[in-house]
């Protein structure tokens, strides 16, 4: 067995190995957790969440196996996160006597622990072994009772709990396996604490949903928005969200946080089936408007756009005036419309039609009034009225 008296915890984790394989105590072990434990076990159906779960199925395993276990620990390490907080890793080996015969099994333990009215509690406790079961339904080490099952209109929910700095950037204390598979996060990203810019899970185009959560005070929450979450492959996700501000805190450092709880519902298949179908809607209006007012549209150069957000990006469609006004043609593919005319915008007025568009987006409706480069015209002005 590994030295390591200089570890704060490491007393506690022997303890707990002591009374739960050897003393085989269930009311003694009870003690020593927290009462959200989160345990996971070895087998499919060994998760607990809760005290008295854990009890019940403790019970069941004491029961068929009431005898002491031997075991070996190896290559004990333990981290502090944050004050008070300790993640503690060991090799164990454990043995057991069963009809003459010597079942050994080998796995890799992580207990994490926090302070209370100082003395250290488990919040996780988590066995691994590798083997093909394991593997088709491994959970994250440092992953939390965080509802594993929450449902949202009948859409199982993505949740990440996650410090956010004030340069922008968060590190993850927890998350759930719906979200891990919507951002691609990995297992090496959460156990090395990685520190990610927020931009890096939020398409650039939706990051005002950043500048919501940056606002939020305590005990708030955002409002449910749509937006593209960027996983950390480069796919983009349509999503519902929200956040919900649960505390402040410090890191070692002094560094001030806010810790940030956030829902993700995967809406992707309907939200591109419904841009298909706002796309023809709009293309028939578009024709359809066009008739009826071409008489008195005629010489006017008063045309008609109309814009969507995709996953691909923003998509532009024109009707023949907008397209002769700006240089482009109509036949254009609608994402090659929008990089066209942004090719066009006079530099001076970038940041206006930006802001348009943004405005837009939250406010309902907006007008504007910018300068645009045609190839054939040089300069000209433009006022738009949008909503």
């Amino acid at each position: 067995m590994t030295n390591n008296t200089g570890n704060r915890a490491y007393p506690v984790f022997c303890r707990i190995l002591e009374v739960y394989l050897t003393e085989r105590d269930i009311d003694k072990l009870m003690t020593m957790v927290t009462d959200d434990i989160y345990s996971i076990g070895t087998g499919a159906q060994e998760i607990c969440i809760g005290k008295e779960t854990m009890r019940e199925m403790y019970k069941t395993e004491v029961a068929e196996i009431p005898m002491a276990v031997s075991y070996s620990m190896h290559n004990y390490s333990e981290s502090s996160p944050a004050e008070g907080v300790y993640t503690c890793f060991a090799d164990i080996e454990t043995m057991i006597m069963a009809d003459n015969e010597d079942s050994r099994m080998c796995g890799r333990l992580t207990i994490n622990f926090v302070e209370k009215d100082g003395e250290l509690l488990a919040s996780l406790l988590h066995m691994s072994v590798a083997n093909t079961e394991q593997e088709a339904d491994e959970f994250f080490p440092v992953q939390k009772a965080l509802g594993e099952e929450l449902l949202f209109n009948n859409e199982v929910c993505g949740i990440i709990r996650y410090r956010l700095y004030e340069n922008k950037t968060l590190r993850i204390d927890r998350i759930n396996k719906e979200a891990a598979r919507i951002l691609k996060i990995s297992n090496a990203d959460v156990l090395s604490e990685k520190v990610f810019p927020i931009g890096s899970m939020i398409y650039d185009e939706d990051d005002y949903v950043i500048n919501k959560r940056l606002d939020l005070m305590e005990g708030e929450s955002t409002e449910q928005k749509e937006y593209r979450s960027l996983g950390q492959d480069g796919t983009l996700t349509w999503v519902v969200g929200y956040s919900s501000f649960l505390e402040t805190g410090e890191e070692k450092d002094g560094t001030p946080y806010k810790l940030i709880q956030s829902v993700i519902i995967d809406v992707d298949k309907r939200k591109k089936a419904e841009l298909k179908n706002q796309e023809y809607m709009i293309k028939e209006q578009l024709s359809a408007l066009r008739k009826d007012i071409e008489t008195t549209l005629t010489g006017l150069g008063l045309g008609f756009w109309y814009c969507i957000d995709s996953p691909e990006g923003t998509m532009l469609y024109m009707d023949d005036t907008a397209a002769e006004v700006v240089g482009l043609t109509s036949d254009l593919e609608p994402l090659q419309a929008f990089r066209g005319l942004g090719e066009r915008l006079h530099p001076d007025d970038t940041e206006a039609f930006d802001r348009y568009f943004t405005e837009i987006k939250e406010l309902g409706r907006s007008e504007c009034t910018y300068r645009i480069i045609h190839k054939e015209r040089g300069v000209r002005y433009i006022r738009c009225s949008g909503w």
